[in-house]
């Protein structure tokens, strides 16, 4: 099957989705200090890009593009369907078009320290591993450092 990216219906039956999904994974998905109001005001703010991730026509997972400034979004994806996880390279080169398609010249991705597996992927996509975040999130009451790569958009030499 091929791994396909359309916007996220934003209503509340979907966001209802949205959230059951993520809480099975609340574990790195979502920080104690978030609450359900305040991911249901991000998956409806405007700026914020939400898309499903379908493999065969169904809803396998999440990715959110989260604008930080008008040069750069952080990129945040949940995949609910561990069959779907091997697929990265269609991730990257979604993220890719988007990053291209957009004014944004950098993509910034945080990740657990302890996720091995994500953290080689995103360096075997080509991600570049920028530093550590000291207690960036606080999850399951403990302070958690994060690390973050950023994939760049190559800026034509003037």
């Amino acid at each position: 099957m091929e791994i396909t990216f359309s916007p996220t219906d934003l209503t509340p039956a979907r966001f209802d989705l949205v959230w059951k999904q993520m809480e099975r994974f609340r574990r790195w998905t979502i920080p104690d200090w978030k609450t359900q109001e305040d991911l249901e005001y991000e998956f409806q703010e405007p700026e914020n890009l939400w898309f499903d991730v379908c493999d065969g026509g169904l809803i396998v997972g999440h990715v959110a593009f989260y604008p930080e400034n008008r040069w750069s979004a952080i990129v945040h994806t949940l995949i609910y369907d561990r069959r779907t996880r091997t697929r990265e390279i269609e991730w990257h080169q979604f993220c890719w078009e988007v990053l291209m398609a957009s004014s944004w010249q950098i993509l910034r991705a945080i990740e657990d320290p302890d996720n091995r597996i994500a953290i080689a992927t995103l360096r075997r996509l080509g991600w570049s591993e920028d530093g550590r975040i000291r207690a960036f999130a606080c999850v399951g009451g403990i302070l958690k450092d994060v690390l973050l790569f950023t994939l760049v958009k190559e800026v034509p030499p003037s």
